[in-house]
């Protein structure tokens, strides 16, 4: 996911680094899996773009803002900048910058 996709855009040495995400961005791991590390984002900007809505988010929206401020908290930690678009009609304007 976010590792390959910084790893890629590095080795390339790509000018501009974009990191587009499809996810509802819960992370169900396998018992004894750990992914807590630290991301180096600096000069990355990573979208979450049309993030999904679990049947849960509907019963408690909680659910999905708090997902939504710990992605936002790992990529801003790293150094990178976090944006969420749902509207994918929007996401061409992020390139025009």
């Amino acid at each position: 996911g976010i590792l390959q996709g910084i790893e890629f855009l590095n080795e390339t040495q790509s000018g501009k680094k974009y990191i587009l995400v499809f996810s509802d961005l819960k992370e169900e791991l396998p018992k004894g899996v750990v992914r807590d590390v630290p991301f180096s984002l600096e000069g990355f900007t990573v979208i979450a773009l049309n993030v999904t809505k679990l049947w849960g988010d509907n019963a408690n929206p909680r659910e999905y803002m708090d997902r939504l401020e710990e992605w936002r908290t790992k990529v801003e930690q790293g150094g990178g900048q976090w944006m969420v678009i749902n509207d994918l009609e929007r996401l061409d304007r992020m390139f025009e910058r």
